[in-house]
């Protein structure tokens, strides 16, 4: 089992990136691009963890700061950031 290095976490960022952008240029809401870019970081996070042998006890904060990292482009990508108040004013809106 590897741990998740710098350099897994820029190809899978970069992925991730690459992925949110096409999406993003559907013209989503800004509740979408945060779901869009959280859920795409986890099954990136994931399929790179299944391929590298499983979850394993003694990578789990290195898989964990992995992805963090991959959401945070993803976070950039989907433009989460800069449309905050929109998006927290969506989730308000569903939770209500």
């Amino acid at each position: 089992m590897t741990a998740m290095d710098s350099n897994a976490v820029l190809v899978i960022g970069s992925v991730v990136g690459t992925f949110a952008k096409v999406l993003s240029g559907l013209g989503l809401s800004s509740l979408w691009n945060a779901l869009g870019g959280f859920l795409t970081s986890v099954v990136a996070t994931w399929i790179w963890i299944y391929s590298h042998g499983g979850f394993n006890r003694l990578s789990a904060w290195d898989d964990f700061a992995g992805f963090a990292s991959v959401l945070l482009v993803a976070a950039g990508a989907f433009h989460v950031i800069e449309n905050s108040k929109d998006t927290a004013a969506n989730v308000k809106s569903l939770v209500s």
